[in-house]
């Protein structure tokens, strides 16, 4: 090679080297850009998550303040009815028993009196029988006597009443007064306490809520900034490449074959068009040897190893270059995947021509038949079977003095490296150009020497796996505590699949409002921008997706076959950033399938694929059944996450007791229906009021001031559930039947 192509090839490569690694490096900031922002948006859904659970126990805790304020209220009130109800008690103790004191001395003296009549009476009785003064002492002693008996009567009253004045226990009641105000005032300083907590806790939350917004929106702009730096880098190394290298490109890479573009050589001077007589080879060199690769190791393995090592090709645009790696078998999959009916029908025309045989397509479909005719075309001519199926299509081809349809695809195959390696799968690799230039064309600009091109952008082959297109959900139905242990399914994502041999699948719950690399409006939330895409994808945690297991099928399954997944949806299950499903809210599942690093030598050859991310959110959401056979049953307002931190009384009162009912059922049976009056309820027998509530006609419960507000709203009908729910922001179909009135 001349000076002048030295030169050349020299400043051709360190240009393209150069922004190349521009191009490189602005991609490099471009990624992590893009991670920056998916945990950026990551700690602002945290954030805000929090900051809501905050203001949901807030909210309840305000609720139970308030109505602590109202009993405490209550209490006072009551507290001074029982000091006055004690001292009027203790007055009317005395004051009965001064005066049943009093009347007994009056009927004492009285009886005294009626007893000196009847001795008067007697002796004028006695001296003056049958007289005026006899009949008038007799009267006289009558009413002295009646008199004496109602003064007995009276005493006996007297008594009783001091005696039941007595048993007024007033003094008692004042003790259970002073203790339940007590209760009641020290309910107050917790609720004050926490409340104190909850409003630094707020301020706090919602500080970490505006810095990760500020941080989530620098993280865009910073993303912004790098995607378009990068963009800008590639398009300068495209038009590098197209000026400098023919607009060399390599795409569509697959497990054995990929598509090269790239433009003719036109002379630097005069006519434009393209010089008919350069032929162009190009040969696959390991991507790690390319800055070593030059022209004169081009030009010696060109000289030695032209047939194997070296492909010739028209310039164009996407030229399928067919790269056979793996086994023979996979090289006949590779192929008989590739035909349809019309290529399968030319191939059987081919072989029937080549080897005086009559086959139909349907004898070359699988590969164990498509094996048997190589085995027996090479035997019949005393040769080897070649481990490249290349070599057999190119004996068809040559034997029939043709090109087979197919030929774009499988037309002479190329399956060495430069260095005479095999051409594998999770190898990188580079392009090269050997331009072979017209003898005469030399000869007018006066250099002999060949052409070599700068490398093309490296690829990889390897086989892409099958990505998940059917995804559905269903609820299990496993609402109810007393059904549902812990780690119990609630929900199942399921899914069919063709069969792929050591895939694994991995379902990935993304929330529904972010669902692909633009900025998308959740149904209750601000637009938020999440950035996520397939390399992501395979970066998630182990913690932070589920593997779908396979259903249980009696059949041998072979690749091939479609087989069914499904992935369970528990307690435990999270979502893309760790945190736990909430049942209610709208997520994405994505599945992606992938080969697990335990099998390093498939995984560096395979391509994951990911499920779409424009699927329509599923709505993680137990169906209504708060109805059931005519019970009222309560819906849990808040997640298990959150009943965790919220505090929440064993012993819910009612917000009214009839008068007859024991103390006991107060605290522990709820009233589903409107409490009745007092006066109604007395008559009520106390085991009819324990066992009889109202089911039939559920009406709405009092005001907030006569009904206790505790972790869990108990709530009598689906509306005030939703009512319940709107603290928050999530509907759950949790059914507490624990709760329920009994029939």
């Amino acid at each position: 090679m001349n000076t002048y192509n030295d030169n050349l090839l020299v400043a051709v490569t360190g240009t393209l080297s150069t922004i190349a690694a521009e191009q490189s490096k602005r991609e490099s900031e471009q990624t992590v850009a893009e991670y920056n922002l998916y945990y950026a948006v990551g700690a602002q859904l945290l954030a805000q998550d929090k900051l809501k659970q905050v203001e949901g126990e807030y909210d309840k805790t305000m609720l139970i303040n308030d109505q602590g304020v109202a009993n405490s209220n209550q209490a006072n009130d009551l507290m001074n009815y029982a000091e006055t109800t004690d001292q009027n008690v203790t007055a009317v103790v005395t004051n009965t028993a001064t005066v049943a004191q009093n009347v007994q001395a009056a009927a004492n003296a009285i009886l005294k009196l009626a007893s000196n009549i009847g001795s008067a009476n007697n002796i004028v009785r006695a001296s003056d029988h049958d007289t005026d003064l006899q009949k008038m002492t007799e009267k006289a002693n009558n009413v002295i006597n009646e008199t004496a008996y109602q003064a007995e009567l009276t005493s006996q009253l007297a008594m009783e009443a001091s005696t039941i004045a007595s048993q007024i226990i007033s003094k008692q009641v004042l003790l259970d007064v002073t203790a339940t105000k007590a209760l009641f005032d020290e309910m107050g300083k917790r609720t004050q306490a926490d409340l104190t907590t909850l409003t630094q806790s707020r301020i706090a939350d919602t500080d970490k809520l505006i810095a990760a917004n500020s941080t989530q929106q620098a993280a865009e702009g910073s993303l912004k900034k790098t995607k378009q730096q990068y963009q800008a880098a590639q398009q300068a190394y495209e038009i590098a490449n197209s000026d400098l290298n023919f607009d060399l490109k390599v795409d569509g890479i697959k497990r054995d074959r990929i598509n090269l573009s790239f433009d003719p050589l036109l002379p630097p001077f005069g006519d434009k068009q393209s010089n008919n007589g350069t032929e162009y080879y190009m040969t696959v060199v390991k991507a790690s040897i390319k800055d070593s690769f030059s022209f004169d190791i081009a030009e010696g393995f060109f000289n030695e190893h032209k047939d194997k090592r070296f492909l010739r090709l028209t310039p164009g645009k996407n030229i399928p270059v067919l790269l056979e790696s793996g086994s023979l078998d996979a090289q006949i999959a590779g192929l008989i995947e590739s035909l349809d009916a019309e290529r399968k029908k030319a191939l059987c025309a081919a072989i029937n021509e080549t080897f005086g045989v009559e086959i139909s397509p349907e004898q070359i479909s699988d590969v164990t038949s498509f094996k048997k005719l190589m085995t027996d075309y090479y035997a019949k001519n005393n040769k080897k079977v070649p481990d490249n199926l290349g070599e057999f299509l190119g004996d068809i081809n040559n034997k029939n003095q043709q090109e087979l349809p197919f030929a774009d695809d499988h037309k002479q195959p190329l399956y060495m490296d430069s260095d005479g390696d095999k051409i594998t799968t999770g190898t990188s690799y580079v392009i090269f150009l050997y331009l072979v230039l017209d003898s005469n064309y030399k000869k007018e600009v006066n250099n002999f020497s060949d052409r070599l091109s700068a490398s093309s952008n490296a690829f990889t082959l390897t086989s892409e796996l099958k990505a998940v297109d059917n995804i559905t959900y269903q609820y299990t139905g496993a609402d109810d505590p007393a059904n549902n242990p812990a780690g119990k399914a609630w929900g199942l994502i399921t899914f069919d699949i063709e069969h792929q041999p050591d895939t694994e699948y991995r379902c990935i719950f993304l929330p529904s409002w972010s669902t692909s690399q633009d900025t998308c409006v959740g149904a209750n939330e601000a637009p938020v921008n999440i950035w996520f895409n397939l390399a992501m994808a395979t970066q998630i945690s182990e913690t932070n997706y589920t593997r779908a297991e396979q259903i249980p099928d009696a059949s041998f399954i072979k690749p091939g076959d479609h087989t069914k997944r499904q992935v369970l949806l528990n307690e435990g299950t999270t979502n893309n950033f760790g945190q736990l499903i909430i049942q209610g809210a709208t997520y994405i599942p994505v599945i992606l399938s992938i080969i697990p690093e335990s099998k390093k030598l498939l995984a560096d050859s395979t391509s994951p694929a990911l499920s779409s991310l424009d699927a329509k959110p599923i709505e993680l959401l137990a169906p209504d059944k708060s109805k059931q056979s005519g019970e009222v049953k309560v819906l849990e307002p808040a997640p298990a996450n959150e009943a965790a931190t919220t505090p929440e009384p064993s012993e819910p009162k009612a917000p009214e007791q009839p008068a007859s009912a024991p103390a006991s059922e107060s605290a522990t049976t709820p009233e589903p229906s409107e409490p009745k009056a007092s006066e109604q309820s007395a008559s009520v027998p106390a085991s009819e009021a324990a066992t009889t509530p109202e089911p039939s006609e559920p009406k709405a419960p009092e005001p907030a001031a006569a009904t206790p507000t505790t972790g869990v709203e108990q709530t009598p009908s689906v509306s005030g559930a939703a009512t319940a729910n709107e603290h928050t922001g999530t509907e759950h179909s949790a059914i507490r039947p624990d709760s329920a009135p009994k029939k």
